[in-house]
């Protein structure tokens, strides 16, 4: 409990504090979300990330470390399923790390994306980051080797994913870069009101709505022009004078 749990907790909640406390009062909201409720899902993102990572790599590399790896290749397990032990371990930390952080946050967020779509997006994050620290256990043989894929991948990933600043407010090449992360569009679909979500909408809708431009209106103001007036009425003949009689 001390270890898995309380640890990234610890973590969050001062990102809680300092950016949606402190700086809260000052950043209004971030398209039209407020701050706290902005950053949250990001923190759920990067508390699963990090938990699951730290999982799966630590306990293979200390296996292997201190020699009781043997111990588990001797099981009478395949190399699929003793991956898999070891991915499920990393999920369940991080989930459950995550259910902290949003049990402490939430009574201070307004509002949150739909549970569903916040769930596949969190299970989404931890099997591919404790595939990444299966991976990183096995290959790793030295501390620094470990220590280089935390530091220098997860880190950069977990910051510059948009978890607290919004991408679309950026300008180049921050907002490329920003958007080249995987972990962004994780980000961004857990939170409320998310473009991936509206944007499809809006697109029917201007799909659906005649345009000027499109061909078929361009052939139905040819065929009108061609009739003699496109929106304006046809032009009246003059009229011959009454005939009256000498």
């Amino acid at each position: 409990m001390d270890q898995t749990i309380l640890p990234p907790i610890l973590t969050a909640v001062p990102f809680l504090a300092v950016f949606g406390g402190a700086l809260g009062h000052r950043i209004h909201g971030v398209e039209g979300i407020p701050y706290l409720s902005f950053i949250l899902p990001g923190l759920l993102v990067m508390t699963v990330a990090g938990q699951a990572f730290a999982n799966c790599s630590t306990s293979l590399f200390q296996a292997k470390n201190e020699g009781y790896i043997e111990d588990v290749l001797t099981s009478p397990l395949r190399s699929w399923q003793l991956a898999l032990s070891y991915m499920n371990g990393g999920l369940l930390r991080g989930l459950s790390a995550a259910l902290a952080v949003a049990l402490l946050a939430l009574p201070f967020a307004q509002e949150g994306a739909g549970p569903a779509t916040t769930i596949v997006c969190l299970l989404l994050t931890g099997v591919v980051f404790s595939s990444l620290g299966v991976i990183t256990g096995i290959w790793a043989d030295t501390f620094d080797q470990h220590a280089f894929v935390a530091n220098i991948v997860i880190t950069p990933l977990a910051l510059v994913g948009g978890v607290f600043f919004s991408a679309r407010t950026l300008h180049e090449p921050w907002s490329t870069l920003t958007r080249v992360d995987p972990l962004y569009y994780l980000v961004d679909a857990t939170r409320p009101g998310s473009p991936a979500c509206t944007r499809p909408r809006s697109w029917l809708r201007s799909r659906s709505q005649p345009s000027s431009r499109s061909p078929a209106w361009g052939r139905r103001s040819r065929c009108s022009r061609m009739a003699g007036g496109s929106s304006r009425e046809p032009a009246q003949l003059p009229r011959d004078p009454p005939c009256t009689g000498g």
